[in-house]
C-alpha cells in the first residue's frame, strides 16, 4: 500500500472526518511531515480532500460529493498479476484504489459443483475484505474475521440453514455455468496497518458499510 493510500484510507474508513497533517502522520506513520505536507497537497489538487485554515493549520477533510465511484487518481491505482482479461475496467479501479488485488476466481469442478481457483497465500489471511467481481460490476462484498479459504469454502458448500451461502452460491453457479467469469478480490491489510491514538483499526471492518453504501452491489440485499 502506497501512502498515498495509506492517507486516503484514513478518510475512506470513517476512522476521522478531519486530521492535520501532524495527525495524519501520526495515524498512518508516514513521514517525514514533508512527505505528508506533499500528499495532502496532491489529493487537495485532484478534488479528494478540502480543508479549513484553524489559526495558522490547515485543517483536511472529505467533500461529501466525493466517493470511491469518482475518484480518479489513476497513478495511485497499483497493478495487480490477474489475467489478461483484467485490464483498466472502471468498476475495478473503484475497489482497487482501495487496496483490493485481484486474488483468484471461481469455478465448477469435474462434477460441475462450485469451486475456487485462488493465490495460497491469500487464502491464510484474516480479517480480510472481499469482492466478487463480474463483467466489470462489483456483486458482492464481504468481510471476515476467519481464514479466507474456510469463508470461500462456506460459499463453496453452503449448509442447509445457511440461505445466504445457498443464494450467493446459486448466483455464481448461475454465472460460471453459462461462461461468466466471476472472480475474487481481496483487501488483505497488514496487522495493525492503521492505528488510531495507539488502537489497531481494523480496515476490513471499518471500510465494509461504506463499500456496499457506495458501490451498492447487486448481491448485498442477501446478506453478508
Amino acid at each position: 500500500m502506497t501512502n498515498t493510500e495509506k492517507i486516503k484510507q484514513v478518510f475512506l474508513s470513517g476512522v476521522v472526518k478531519e486530521a492535520t497533517n501532524a495527525e495524519l502522520m501520526k495515524l498512518t506513520g508516514v513521514q517525514p511531515h514533508q512527505q505528508v505536507f506533499q500528499i495532502t497537497d496532491k489529493l487537495v489538487k485532484k478534488g479528494f480532500l478540502k480543508y479549513a485554515l484553524k489559526g495558522k493549520e490547515k485543517v483536511f477533510f472529505m467533500p461529501q460529493q466525493v466517493s470511491m465511484t469518482n475518484v480518479k487518481d489513476s497513478e495511485d491505482v497499483g497493478t495487480h498479476s490477474g489475467p489478461e482479461n483484467v485490464g483498466n475496467r472502471k468498476a475495478v479501479l473503484n475497489i482497487e484504489q482501495v487496496g483490493f488485488r485481484y486474488s483468484g476466481k471461481w469455478t465448477l469442478n469435474d462434477e460441475s459443483k462450485l469451486s475456487y481457483e485462488a493465490e495460497p497465500d491469500i487464502l491464510s489471511r484474516s480479517p480480510v475484505l472481499y469482492a466478487f467481481v463480474s463483467m466489470n460490476e462489483v456483486l458482492y462484498i464481504g468481510k471476515t474475521t476467519m481464514p479466507l479459504g474456510k469463508r470461500l469454502y462456506g460459499y463453496a458448500n453452503p449448509g442447509p440453514k445457511q440461505s445466504t451461502n445457498q443464494k450467493v452460491n446459486l448466483n455464481i453457479q448461475g454465472l460460471v455455468s453459462n461462461g461468466v467469469s466471476v472472480e475474487i478480490w481481496v483487501f488483505a491489510p497488514m496487522k495493525n496497518e492503521l492505528v488510531y491514538r495507539g488502537i489497531p483499526v481494523n480496515l476490513p471492518a471499518g471500510l465494509e458499510d461504506s463499500l456496499i453504501d457506495i458501490l451498492k452491489p447487486k448481491w448485498n440485499h442477501l446478506g453478508k
